[in-house]
């Protein structure tokens, strides 16, 4: 146990000094650099902090399961795994905000960063910078109606509020797009058959 405690104290100690080397890069907006910062800290801690049990072993996984209080570390081990939680939950976090203002990307990238945020919502369901930053991400993969559910999540953030209003705007610029598309479709339809 001893050795595992100081196997994990030794990893976090590496993963925080890897992580300060991505926010220093996230600093001088230079994100391609800060992701792979960031995605190096969690490889160096993740096997460490969620070793599969033998029920995961034995193909019986169970779903990841939000911290709770109830759930407080006890033991020293318990202590550093929670810890190791808590960092690769912002270093997801904060990959998709390096998703996010970066460079103009592909809408499969946005929804990448939707994805980094799931991770961090599994662990952390409350989160509101994982959740606004969700909303942004549909936003820009213009998955409007995804990115409302979102928003609506932070109502005491006056950005997400504004980026609401824009995407509801959106929104009904869409719907007046496919209905006109429609109707043209409908009159093409009636052309054809007279």
């Amino acid at each position: 146990m001893q050795a595992n405690v100081a196997d994990l104290r030794c990893a976090l100690d590496k993963a925080h000094e890897i992580k300060e080397k991505a926010n220093e890069a996230y600093k001088q907006k230079d994100f391609s650099t800060a992701m792979r910062f960031y995605h190096q800290t969690v490889l160096e801690i993740k096997g460490l902090v969620e070793k599969p049990n033998m029920a995961a072993m034995l193909g019986m996984l169970q779903e990841e399961k939000p911290v709770v209080e109830s759930d407080a570390p006890s033991t020293p081990e318990e202590l550093l795994k929670k810890e190791g939680i808590e960092l690769i939950a912002k270093c997801y976090n904060n990959l998709a905000a390096c998703i996010l203002n970066g460079p103009v990307r592909k809408q499969q990238d946005y929804l990448r960063a939707v994805t980094y945020c799931d991770k961090v919502l599994a662990k952390e369901p409350d989160n509101q910078k994982a959740i606004f930053r969700k909303g942004c991400a549909y936003k820009m993969a213009e998955k409007y109606e995804k990115a409302i559910e979102q928003f609506k999540q932070c109502p005491q953030n006056i950005q997400a509020l504004a980026l609401l209003k824009e995407c509801r705007l959106k929104e009904k610029e869409e719907d007046k797009k496919r209905d006109a598309q429609m109707r043209a479709n409908f009159a093409k339809q009636r052309l054809f058959c007279e």
